[in-house]
């Protein structure tokens, strides 16, 4: 798999622990990631296929979850290029 072909998934969980996945990047389609984004943050629960078992995290679980590399094309609720400050 190329670097460009992989992604990574960081949950950092209220407790202070973290988590950290690799994953398959699919082909991105623009409605589609929006689409899944909305699905996503509609459920109670984020659901991975972690080495063939399905893991079901709680989000009242999770404090913060981080994707990258970020997707080229991101809906247009996400505000862009923002630095955290001190």
């Amino acid at each position: 798999m190329t670097k460009n072909e992989t992604g990574t998934l960081v949950i950092r969980f209220v407790d202070g622990t973290e988590e950290r996945f690799e994953y398959s990047r699919p082909p991105q389609d623009d409605m589609n990631l929006a689409a899944r984004l909305q699905e996503i943050l509609n459920a109670q629960h984020l659901i991975l296929e972690v080495e063939g078992k399905l893991v079901v995290y709680p989000f009242h679980s999770i404090k913060v979850i981080e994707v990258f590399p970020v997707p080229e094309k991101l809906p247009r609720m996400v505000i862009k290029k923002a630095h955290l400050t001190a």
